[in-house]
């Protein structure tokens, strides 16, 4: 593991999620912060065939990518810089403190996305001003990254599938069509407005439809009022004779075969 990229990257997304706007996101604790530096490795892995900017060995363990060097890197890593300490009771391991950027460090860190890659530094403004401190969909992003999608518990993972080569090649693979290929910054912004608009296109039709299906169930429902009178409870006396016996409450034990986590069922769109 590279400690001085580790140390920088923790307080590059220290500095970021300082201007998100909602003071919880704001706070971010280990898991947070584990998750994040995966995914800087993630994207630098995508343009420089498969290697991570950390050199970290991360394993597929519990929650999602983790590695115990780099949770015991953390504070270290803290205690060269002012942060706020906030300790709470969290849902999850590991998840009991929140660490904040004080405002007189805020301007001395500005200068650190010049020395990453703008393509790293990019995703991960996007990742932190969406996920900010929400641990589950945070979680659940991570889960269902490449890498982890091909990997077993326990096992370590492999950023080589991010290298476009590999991804193009080799159809257990999941495909995405914009891995590996490294644009111009201007080009970038680009498609990024194209895919908000996109976005916000899908959104406005999906909300019309919506409305649309809710104006047809309260007309539906407005002319055909349901009248609880004896012929509707013999009715439903009837529908429970039909269905014969209730069922019995038993327990029972499903077994699962370790052969699930290499199965295409959990990265093939038309299997899952």
């Amino acid at each position: 593991m590279d400690k001085e990229k580790v140390n920088k990257l923790i307080y590059l997304i220290l500095y970021l999620a300082s201007q998100n706007d909602d003071w919880r996101d704001r706070q971010l604790g280990p898991i947070h912060l584990i998750k994040y530096i995966y995914l800087a490795d993630l994207e630098y892995a995508k343009i420089h065939n498969g290697q991570t900017l950390t050199k970290i060995k991360w394993q597929f363990y519990n929650f999602g990518p983790w590695s115990a060097e780099l949770y015991n890197q953390i504070e270290p890593a803290l205690q060269f810089i002012e942060v706020d300490e906030i300790l709470l009771s969290g849902n999850y391991e590991n998840d009991t403190v929140r660490w904040r950027l004080k405002k007189l460090e805020n301007n001395s860190f500005a200068n650190l996305e010049n020395e990453f890659d703008f393509e790293v530094v990019l995703a991960l403004k996007e990742y932190i001003k969406k996920f900010g401190s929400d641990t589950e969909e945070l979680l659940d992003f991570v889960y269902k990254t490449p890498p982890m999608l091909v990997s077993a518990p326990k096992e370590f993972l492999d950023f080589s599938i991010m290298n476009e080569q590999n991804i193009n090649s080799d159809p257990e693979y999941p495909i995405q069509q914009s891995l590996g290929k490294k644009i111009s910054n201007k080009k970038r912004k680009e498609l990024i407005k194209k895919l908000k608009s996109l976005k916000q296109k899908v959104n406005n039709n999906l909300e019309k439809r919506i409305q649309k299906q809710q104006k047809r169930k309260e007309k539906f429902y407005k002319n055909h009022k349901v009248i609880y009178d004896e012929i509707y409870w013999q009715g439903l006396q009837m529908l429970d004779n039909d269905a014969g016996e209730p069922l019995k409450e038993e327990q029972f034990t499903c077994l699962i075969s370790d052969d699930v986590w290499k199965s295409k069922a959990r990265y093939d769109p038309d299997l899952s």
